[in-house]
């Protein structure tokens, strides 16, 4: 990274080092990811898919999206964990990183801590949550009540993708709740806390540049 920083001054990278002075984290950010952001600061989307998937790599992308709805790698970086702790360095290095310019829009994973972590570090951004994250926690999280009714999945996605206003969600999302008797799930009263991130419904008037869906989402493992 030295070399690379000293052949591009406009290569940046952070280093978190631990009290044993051993390697926690470490961020990269090159130069035409920091032009780029300054062009395209509307939507950035913070994937650690590659934490849980079957890689099972440390690995942690910051992406963006241009004028033709490409996807711009905006930042790298891989981590020790996914603690407060170094999700706020992250977070914070990968600001200073782009100039300290905050994106307007910021979609991540469904996760308490990154809620926390996002409100805290970029307090003036519109925080989103993948949809497509959402509908992937159901199948996993859910799936001993899709084994037991086949029609849960589909009146979920129902609820979804055809309430045109707050007030269908509502209607839809109790009724599947009782239906399926999930008032105690903490799953399901996770997600409708915050459900004013994630669900269609409640974010028309938030532009995604298409990061939340499930295609766009599976595109991000393309760059």
């Amino acid at each position: 990274f030295v070399q690379m920083q000293n052949m591009n001054s406009n290569f940046f990278y952070a280093v978190d080092i631990d009290d044993d002075q051993r390697l926690k984290n470490i961020l990269w950010i090159d130069a035409k990811s920091r032009h780029d952001y300054t062009n395209f600061c509307d939507v950035v989307s913070f994937d650690t898919t590659y934490v849980r998937n079957k890689y099972k790599m440390p690995l942690a992308l910051f992406v963006g999206v241009n004028q033709h709805y490409q996807f711009i790698l905006l930042g790298c970086a891989l981590i020790s964990d996914e603690s407060p702790t170094t999700f706020s360095w992250l977070m914070r290095m990968w600001l200073k990183g782009v100039g300290g310019q905050v994106p307007k829009v910021m979609i991540t994973e469904h996760d308490k801590t990154l809620k926390s972590v996002i409100a805290d570090i970029f307090p003036s951004a519109c925080h989103c949550v993948s949809l497509w994250h959402i509908v992937g926690k159901i199948s996993e999280n859910m799936a001993h009540v899709i084994k037991k009714h086949e029609k849960f999945l589909a009146k979920f996605e129902k609820c979804i993708y055809r309430s045109l206003t707050s007030d269908d969600f509502e209607k839809r999302w109790w009724k599947i709740v009782d239906r399926f008797e999930l008032r105690e799930d903490e799953c399901m009263q996770s997600l409708y806390e915050d459900r004013k991130l994630w669900a269609p419904t409640f974010m028309k008037d938030v532009f995604l540049g298409g990061m939340s869906t499930g295609q766009r989402s599976e595109s991000v493992k393309l760059l």
